[in-house]
């Protein structure tokens, strides 16, 4: 299998995120303010999420499989004399071993999040349910700062004994922070920045841009506190600082540490401006470059068809002749065995155009097996359209097997 269109999505992945993340730079020097920074965000997460569902989607559902069964025996006819010989060299594997680590770093990412989740879950199972304030919420002995938390309906947890720990009004202030979080859905966009930052683990921007994500809908959230509260921001400040604390080290919660704090403190009290317009044009901007990325690794965008047409010999004798119709940068398998499958044919390749001198590049990978032994081979060759090319897959003691390319583009 050609694994080479999975490492150019990843990198056209990363491409549009760091794009994303200087957008959001852009965004701060123009001083736009933490709603419409939040919104880019999620305009953000969303395209990276879509590329990959679009290019997992076109990956699934592109015909490449053809199984075809014969009668008991295959071919046995002559084979055509002095083809023209090409150029033949082995595939190379190291597009398999850097997608192979990919999705095992992948696969530990998504597995820190699944167990932080459960973690906190496990962490929270024990809560106790009460009313403060008109105000459902869920007291627990495992946390020291209140927290939302919950799919898909976030609830609010608070330690115990929260009206000896604070007064009445922060705990009104508590309440209506926790609750522009519910409103928000931050639990759900925060699970979704984890996986975002999850598939681009590779680079070093992903774990600051979630970061960031995590900041900005604080900010938000303060400055909504301080509006529906009629609190001013130095006595907000001043509770939050009470607030600092070192929460159990987890990925679904929010830790309020002394940096966070200040740069929570100083935005509130920085001056920012509504600018709609700017922040559409840099999502529009993202969505283009995602689109373009989308459409030049999944195969939406144009591409050949390929027939080509193989011809297996063995011992000079012509076993079989498939003939499969391929698109460009796509896999494509045939299978031809008989009803017995004592003599099987499994041919893979992936065909593609080589712009210099208008030739066809196919990487193939075939396994041949009958009663007298098998054979297992990945050529890869250049042909020229409707030109006859044969290489010599391998010969050992007993066999000698060859193959005959014709393609053609469609």
């Amino acid at each position: 299998m050609n694994y080479l269109p999975q490492l150019f999505f990843l990198v056209s992945l990363s491409i549009v995120s760091i794009i994303a993340f200087a957008l959001l730079h852009i965004l701060d020097i123009f001083k736009v303010n933490s709603k419409q920074k939040i919104i880019f965000i999620r305009v953000s997460l969303l395209m990276i999420m879509l590329a990959l569902f679009v290019f997992i989607l076109s990956k699934l559902y592109s015909p490449h499989i053809l199984e075809i069964t014969l009668p008991a025996q295959f071919m046995n006819q002559n084979i055509p004399r002095n083809p023209s010989v090409v150029l033949f060299k082995h595939q190379i594997l190291w597009p398999f071993y850097i997608y192979f680590l990919y999705v095992v770093g992948l696969c530990i990412m998504l597995s820190r999040i699944a167990f932080s989740y459960l973690s906190a879950k496990k962490q929270l199972r024990s809560s106790n349910s009460i009313i403060i304030q008109s105000q459902q919420v869920f007291l627990n002995k495992n946390i020291q700062t209140p927290l939302s938390f919950g799919f898909p309906k976030a609830k609010i947890y608070l330690p115990q004994d929260p009206e000896t720990k604070w007064t009445p009004r922060e705990i009104q202030m508590i309440l209506a922070h926790e609750n522009v979080h519910i409103a928000q859905n931050d639990s759900l966009w925060k699970l979704l920045s984890l996986v975002v930052k999850a598939l681009l683990f590779f680079t070093p921007w992903a774990s600051r841009f979630h970061r960031r994500f995590e900041l900005e809908m604080e900010i938000f959230c303060d400055l909504k506190t301080c509006k529906k509260t009629g609190v001013d921001i130095k006595e907000y400040g001043n509770f939050l600082l009470t607030m600092t604390c070192t929460q159990p080290q987890n990925l679904i919660f929010t830790n309020i540490t002394d940096s966070t704090l200040k740069r929570r403190l100083l935005a509130m009290k920085s001056k920012t401006v509504n600018s709609g317009l700017l922040v559409f044009i840099f999502s529009l901007v993202l969505l283009l470059t995602g689109s373009t990325a989308i459409g030049m690794t999944s195969g939406i965008n144009k591409k050949d068809f390929f027939r080509i047409t193989t011809k297996i010999i063995i011992d000079g004798k012509l076993v079989s002749s498939p003939q499969i119709l391929a698109k460009e940068n796509q896999r494509a398998e045939i299978v031809i065995a008989n009803n017995t499958e004592t003599e099987k044919l499994r041919m893979q390749l992936v065909a593609k155009n080589l712009a210099k001198n208008d030739a066809i590049e196919i990487d193939f990978d075939i396994e041949y097996k009958n009663k007298q032994g098998e054979m297992h081979s990945n050529p890869q060759m250049m042909v020229f359209p409707n030109q006859e090319a044969k290489i010599t897959l391998s010969s050992d003691l007993n066999h000698t097997y060859e193959m005959l390319v014709v393609a053609a583009r469609e």
